[in-house]
């Protein structure tokens, strides 16, 4: 079976929303950025707020004082990394001259063949995929971890997805949905 398909934009970032889903860290890291840091920042500016109004001034108030601005600067600085990540991970796994060409995929009995048809050409036997992780909108084959082969569920028609599946259940492929 071969599957052609030029990338697009949708692909690339659910390509990283399906890689990025698969590290239990980045939710962890997602609950303490963008829920627990916004959440401390407010109520120590209450509380700083609450004792210089009474005029209570202990040795932690000014430490108090600077715990906002501290959460606001991690909250940002994740923030950030969270915008620039996607074009990073595209540009990495995707170089510039790659998403406005066809992308190749062969799927036989005995390998994975990767390729851009006049630039490079990638060949796996099965057994170096280690996972095949499934979402709504892509299909990837891990090579190594942090490494896969794309394939868009747009460019499978309903027996190719159907072969496909069957391919890696029956090469015994781990899989996550």
């Amino acid at each position: 079976m071969k599957i052609e398909y030029v990338p697009t934009r949708d692909d690339l970032k659910d390509a990283y929303l399906a890689h990025r889903s698969r590290h239990p860290v980045y939710r962890i890291l997602d609950i303490v950025f963008f829920k627990l840091a916004p959440s401390v920042a407010v109520v120590s500016l209450i509380v700083f707020f609450v004792a210089v109004r009474d005029g209570i001034m202990n040795s932690w108030i000014p430490w108090l004082a600077q715990l906002p601005a501290v959460m606001i600067a991690l909250t940002g600085a994740a923030l950030i990394e969270r915008l620039s990540a996607p074009r990073r991970f595209r540009m990495s796994m995707f170089p510039a001259s790659v998403t406005d060409r066809t992308i190749a995929v062969e799927v036989s009995d005995d390998k994975l063949v990767s390729s851009i048809p006049g630039v490079t050409r990638f060949e796996y036997s099965w057994g170096s995929i280690s996972l095949f992780l499934c979402s709504a909108r892509v299909n990837l084959l891990y090579i190594s971890p942090g490494r896969f082969v794309l394939i868009p569920n747009r460019a499978l028609t309903k027996e190719e997805k159907a072969s496909l599946n069957e391919t890696i259940t029956r090469k015994g492929i781990k899989r996550k949905s």
